[in-house]
């Protein structure tokens, strides 16, 4: 990783927006220097803007046995949270603060999230599928 770096890491429970900060560094490098924690680097930290959520392309689970006429079709999403670094500390400097959170955009001020959410509608219950025993 390196400033200004863009990743996408599993999904975090951040806003879109915030600034997080990530403490349990195992490996730290750079400069032709490379620092390994026992079992985390001391004072190393890693300040991100989440940027946004998202889910990953569908893959397929398949399940088979021969012979026995047992098929199972299952397909599942992953979820990532994309990161926007902005500093890598190695605990011998002080970071400079990190700037605010960005303003809200146009888009992001017509509907605020609550209201979003209420005229969505209420949620619905996943299916669950019977087993062959509820048959």
């Amino acid at each position: 990783m390196e400033p200004r770096q863009v990743i996408e890491v599993e999904r975090l429970p951040a806003e879109a927006g915030a600034t997080i900060e990530m403490t349990d560094i195992l490996m730290l490098g750079g400069d032709g220097e490379v620092t390994f924690g026992q079992p985390l680097v001391e004072g190393a930290r890693v300040v991100a803007e989440v940027l946004d959520h998202g889910r990953d392309k569908k893959i397929v689970v398949f399940k088979y046995k021969n012979k026995t006429r047992y098929r199972r079709k299952q397909g599942h999403r992953q979820g990532f949270t994309r990161l926007a670094i902005q500093s890598i500390l190695t605990g011998k400097e002080q970071a400079a603060e990190p700037k605010p959170a960005r303003a809200p955009r146009a888009h992001d001020a017509t509907i605020p999230a609550a209201i979003a959410k209420e005229a969505a509608g209420p949620q619905r219950k996943p299916r669950t599928r019977k087993t062959e025993g509820e048959k």
